[in-house]
């Protein structure tokens, strides 16, 4: 885990807006980092989960973020709702 200082900051905007999991005990989550900050030298990241609700700061080595070369995603359910949004209303889907 890198320690950083004032002469070396790293790029915290990097980091909002991507997607990674954090494991907690048995249970992996998918979750979408929302901000960053430092923290005594360490990057912090506050994350949401993808399906559910809430939000904490977690260290960053505890989250494992998608590849960066990868596009940002948008969560499943979001992708759902705007293939609905487009089937007009006079019209039966199936």
């Amino acid at each position: 885990m890198p320690t950083y200082t004032a002469k070396d900051k790293p790029d915290l905007d990097q980091y909002k807006d991507r997607t990674g999991q954090i494991t907690i005990e048995n249970l992996t989550v998918d979750v979408q980092i929302k901000d960053a900050r430092l923290r005594f030298g360490h990057i912090d990241l506050l994350v949401t989960p993808v399906l559910g609700a809430g939000s904490q700061w977690v260290e960053q080595h505890r989250v494992e973020i998608e590849d960066a070369d990868q596009p940002k995603t948008t969560p499943i359910f979001a992708k759902i709702g705007d293939a609905f949004g487009k089937i007009p209303l006079d019209e039966d889907p199936f």
